[in-house]
């Protein structure tokens, strides 16, 4: 029974559809262009060989070392244009030439060399902007619709197992670009003074607050590193009053303090030491 032709609405109910997303989703988390050559060697359609011989001049037209028969080869390239598309990759035709020495002759895919075929073997899909590649948020619909999760094991794991961890490393690197907001509301902090603060942090919780109410008396803080200041500048206070000279009167931390009270409603340090 001949299959029906693949169009926008069925391609992705296609066999070949899963083949295909994992594929291209392999070539793009290493580079930025999908070749449908380099697709026809991920599916072990097309030995990597014959590839470079075909490249070299010594095979006539690449469909001869192509292990598929021509229909089939038809419907992968349909699909991977639709799947392209959903991907918001920018079409662009490259001109093959052969390698080596001699004249740089243009190759050849098909026997026949008909125009709107070797088009569509030449037409490459180039991911525009930078950064790592992500899979679209449609995608997602897309494989509920045709019955694809992302548990079935011919869909492409490592981009969707590894994307919010990338997400994570991207913003980590953000965070060493521009000033940041700790968790919650409050002014941005510089990279300098959040590398002062995580220091003194990392040297001990005590001494981070201490910090805190010394050396950043008048210093635009997160609401919950401003609670901690004050704890540290009624300690500083406290110690400076006890160290002054003129003052006779003996002294020993109090056993109930407004500032006591105050610590048993203590909001939970967002800065954690540098491991």
């Amino acid at each position: 029974m001949r299959r029906p032709a693949v169009s926008n609405d069925t391609f992705r109910e296609d066999p070949l559809y899963p083949k295909i997303v994992r594929v291209m989703a392999a070539i793009l988390q290493s580079g930025k262009v999908v070749a449908p050559v380099d697709v026809l060697v991920g599916m072990d359609l097309l030995a990597p060989e014959h590839l470079k011989d075909w490249r070299c001049g010594r095979v006539p037209y690449l469909e001869k070392v192509i292990n598929c028969n021509l229909t089939r080869l038809s419907r992968l390239l349909r699909i991977l244009r639709f799947h392209a598309h959903d991907l918001k990759l920018v079409p662009s035709v490259t001109v093959y030439k052969r390698w080596g020495k001699g004249p740089k002759q243009r190759l050849r895919f098909t026997k026949t060399g008909d125009p709107k075929i070797e088009e569509s073997y030449a037409r490459h899909f180039v991911r525009p902007g930078k950064g790592l590649f992500h899979p679209p948020a449609s995608g997602g619909e897309n494989r509920r619709s045709s019955g694809i999760t992302d548990n079935d094991p011919t869909l492409p794991r490592q981009s969707f197992r590894h994307r919010r961890h990338t997400r994570l490393r991207v913003d980590a690197e953000r965070t060493h670009r521009r000033p940041t907001r700790i968790a919650g509301r409050g002014p941005a902090l510089s990279v300098a003074l959040q590398q002062r603060i995580i220091a003194a942090f990392g040297a001990g919780r005590g001494k981070g607050v201490l910090h805190l109410g010394a050396a950043e008396p008048g210093t635009g803080l997160h609401p919950t590193l401003s609670y901690w200041r004050d704890i540290g500048q009624t300690f500083v206070a406290r110690l400076c009053g006890a160290l002054d000279p003129t003052d006779r009167r003996p002294w020993s931390f109090p056993t109930r303090t407004p500032m006591i009270s105050r610590l048993s409603f203590r909001p939970r340090l967002p800065c954690r030491a540098p491991s």
